[in-house]
């Protein structure tokens, strides 16, 4: 019977640390009132607004610079002069303001709406760049001013030699491995990359195999008018050699019939990846700002093991538990890996149990 107990109470611990385990960040609440990270974020000496966000094993650093304007002659600029971080002019101000102001996520039911809230996210300023350099703007054959051009200054994700250091950009770093589950809003455009960068290694992640992307496209609705819940989302990673995510013109069709080009639609929903102790991992836009709307980090967890749920319906996807990796690392409740032999409540493939 005592060992019954222990058995049970060893089971509540467990139940009561996975309860606690996910530390979790809202950057904008329902209401569009964005946190004071973001309100309060104060200026480097490049004239960046840097945000600041910390959780028990989690910084964040939110970067907002202030788009180069004109360069006017008479500053004493000259055409392909070249700018970065030491010398980056202080034109306008970089900002945090709230993005996707309009789209409502809801669930229609039974004649009556049953869920209502904007996926809302917030959005700093600047291009993701490493530098750039003047350019003449000519009006009628005649020179007019200066502007920036960013040729040659934009991340390469075929060749990734560096990330960007201006512009607007995340940085997410954990002091232990585990899984970020991070909320989004892209914009639309053929055009329009999506960066998910191991900052530390200078690799690109894969999609599927290192993170997943689920939420919503926007025009794939249900045949009722309400958003469309997908656990996977195609996003245009710019990448040569991954064709399925470089969707250019390949068209799904929407519950209402109507075809829809995916790559043209703006997105919203959540990056799930995994992440290595103390590895700096960047998101960012090829040449426009992301929107971030939170986080969730879980230590130990693992998107092998990781099951989506439609966050409106609460219905899981299905999952083949032959997907789990009977190999992954074991890790016990401080986060730190340990060999499969080590006793008490431990952690693989996200989830607990007790090893006597």
């Amino acid at each position: 019977m005592k060992k019954i107990f222990t058995l049970i109470s060893m089971a509540l611990v467990a139940m009561s640390v996975n309860a606690q385990t996910t530390e979790r960040y809202s950057a904008i609440d329902e209401d569009g009132v964005i946190s004071s990270e973001f309100t309060n974020a104060s200026l480097d000496a490049q004239g960046n607004k840097v945000a600041s966000i910390s959780t028990t094993h989690v910084t964040v650093k939110g970067v907002s610079s202030a788009p180069p304007e004109d360069l006017l002659a008479e500053e004493g600029y000259t055409e392909s002069q070249s700018f970065t971080d030491a010398d980056w002019p202080k034109w306008g101000t970089a900002e945090w303001k709230q993005t996707n102001k309009n789209k409502n996520i809801w669930y229609y039911k039974d004649g009556e709406v049953t869920h209502l809230f904007q996926f809302r996210s917030v959005t700093g300023s600047g291009n993701p760049v490493f530098g750039f350099k003047s350019k003449a703007v000519l009006t009628a054959d005649v020179f007019s001013k200066l502007t920036a051009d960013y040729e040659g200054q934009y991340f390469d994700p075929n060749n990734p030699t560096k990330v960007p250091s201006r512009g607007e950009y995340f940085e997410f770093t954990a002091d232990v491995d585990g899984m970020f589950k991070i909320g989004f809003y892209a914009v639309n455009g053929t055009n329009r990359a999506l960066y998910l960068v191991d900052a530390t290694d200078l690799k690109v992640l894969t999609p599927d195999t290192e993170y997943k992307i689920e939420g919503y496209v926007n025009g794939c609705d249900n045949t009722d008018g309400s958003p469309l819940w997908q656990a996977s989302i195609k996003i245009n990673i710019g990448v040569e050699g991954v064709d399925d995510y470089v969707i250019g013109d390949k068209e799904f069709i929407a519950p209402n019939g109507d075809p829809k080009n995916q790559v043209t639609q703006p997105k919203y929903g959540w990056f799930v990846f995994d992440a290595k102790k103390d590895h700096k991992y960047m998101i960012f836009g090829n040449s426009w700002q992301f929107g971030f709307r939170g986080y969730e980090f879980t230590p130990g967890a693992s998107i092998h093991s990781y099951t989506p749920v439609d966050p409106v319906t609460g219905i899981a996807v299905v999952k083949d538990s032959k997907t789990e990796d009977v190999n992954a690392p074991i890790y016990n409740l401080a986060g730190q890996q340990v060999s499969k032999d080590s006793k008490g409540v431990l952690i693989q493939n996200g989830r607990k149990f007790v090893n006597k």
